[in-house]
């Protein structure tokens, strides 16, 4: 049946029924349970808040976390357990100072209220521009959808940053698609401020010739920027700058690192604290081959932007842009894959049906599990934890490449999926197109 139909047959209304009922039960308080961690649990969200302790206390927001811990917790974490130091954007920072006046724990829950809430915000932005059908029965299936999608509970359960990129990117979408080509630059400008990966979708902006969203981007992400170097000082920069990012290297082959960059450091060149054998160690190969990989990925999004001459077409290009911005960044976590809702969405709405969708089904099922599948599946149940805590044996070259692997795999399939994705009007017109309004 294709997606776009609007009445459900009786039996797929009892199958999604049953699979409601299953979900529910299964994964609806767990899910429920992600959005406050218990007590003395401390997740991702841990280094916003910290920060934001610090500042409230007349301190650099960036400091070891282990002191910073001590000092408002009174609690002395193992380093490994938490990280060095605050990995993220001074910008993102700045966002969380509010929330140094809760309790982790209370502020870890506000943080996930406002997060959830933007991410269906997001969805509902989407749904409306595809014209998604609206039933009671479709949106049964997208709730158990949603308590099915791993990535999403894993953001919520970390307390992660994503689901606010992921809304302002949206909202570019949304205003490039009515034309709104400024505010479509503003909105990807803060995204980029908030987090750096996101300046790849400026592609999209570069070869439809939408020039002033050229102009606003950087112009949104040097304000978010400007606003965070006045609120937070110079300080703060120079330290995430010279000293935090050199820190986070090491990542960058780590094993659950699912982007191009760690796929190919894990073969030629693993740092050894991720533990890791390679294939054999050709460090220079590696960095050959990570450039030209990204490289390529920019090519595939510039010519498939540069080609869209209809709103179908540049749907599809804004979306493989998404695919190709989490497949060329450094560290792509598989919490990222909240970020995916615009090509997802738009491969169900357009793929064919019969084997291509099965195809389609294929791709998109290991972007949504747990990522910890593949891991048993590479190492086994007892290896899978210890990898957690970072206690595990070495990794095998084939472990690495197959199984571990599995998620950069699946991306690079979306990716092409993307590119060759159905869109609503395929014939190009008889002239060249001139470019679009900017």
């Amino acid at each position: 049946m294709s997606p776009s139909t609007h009445a459900w047959p009786p039996l797929r209304i009892l199958v999604w029924g049953v699979i409601m009922v299953v979900v529910g039960l299964w994964m609806g308080p767990r899910f429920i349970l992600a959005f406050r961690p218990p007590e003395s649990y401390f997740f991702d969200f841990l280094q916003e808040w910290l920060s934001a302790k610090n500042y409230l206390a007349g301190l650099p927001v960036y400091i070891e976390q282990t002191d910073a811990m001590l000092r408002h917790t009174g609690i002395l974490l193992k380093e490994g357990i938490i990280l060095h130091w605050n990995a993220h954007p001074p910008a993102s920072v700045m966002i969380a100072l509010p929330l140094g006046h809760l309790s982790y724990r209370d502020a870890h829950l506000l943080w996930n209220l406002i997060s959830f809430t933007l991410f269906l915000v997001s969805l509902a932005i989407i749904w409306r521009e595809l014209k998604f059908p609206l039933s009671p029965w479709s949106l049964l299936a997208t709730v158990g959808l949603i308590l099915l999608f791993h990535p999403l509970y894993l953001h919520l359960h970390q307390g992660q940053l994503n689901i606010l990129v992921l809304f302002f990117i949206t909202l570019a979408w949304w205003a490039d698609r009515h034309d709104r080509v400024g505010w479509a630059g503003v909105a990807l400008g803060v995204a980029a401020g908030l987090k750096l990966y996101p300046m790849f979708l400026f592609t999209y902006f570069l070869f439809t010739g939408r020039w002033r969203g050229l102009v606003t981007g950087p112009a949104a992400f040097l304000a978010v920027n400007g606003v965070a170097w006045m609120v937070l000082g110079g300080e703060a920069f120079r330290t995430y700058i010279d000293t935090i990012i050199p820190s986070l290297v090491s990542y960058q082959s780590s094993w659950n690192n699912v982007s191009l960059t760690a796929f190919w450091l894990r073969i030629f060149n693993p740092y050894p604290e991720q533990k890791i054998v390679a294939w054999v160690t050709k460090p220079a190969l590696a960095t050959l081959l990570i450039w030209a990989s990204r490289g390529v990925i920019t090519i595939a999004v510039a010519w498939l932007t540069w080609r869209s001459y209809s709103q179908a077409t540049r749907d599809r290009a804004f979306a493989a842009a998404i695919v190709g911005m989490i497949l060329v960044s450094p560290i792509t976590w598989s919490h990222y894959f909240v970020l995916l809702l615009l090509p997802m969405a738009l491969l169900w709405m357009r793929w064919p049906v019969g084997w291509p969708r099965m195809v389609m089904w294929f791709v998109l099922i290991p972007l949504w599990i747990p990522d910890n599948f593949f891991t048993i599946l590479a190492v086994g149940p007892a290896q899978s934890l210890a990898m957690v805590k970072m206690q595990h044996d070495l990794i095998s070259p084939v472990a690495n490449i197959t199984f571990l692997s599995a998620l950069t795999y699946a991306l690079l399939a979306l990716f092409v999926l993307t590119l060759v994705c159905p869109a609503q009007d395929e014939s190009p017109p008889a002239s060249s197109p001139s470019l679009p309004p900017s």
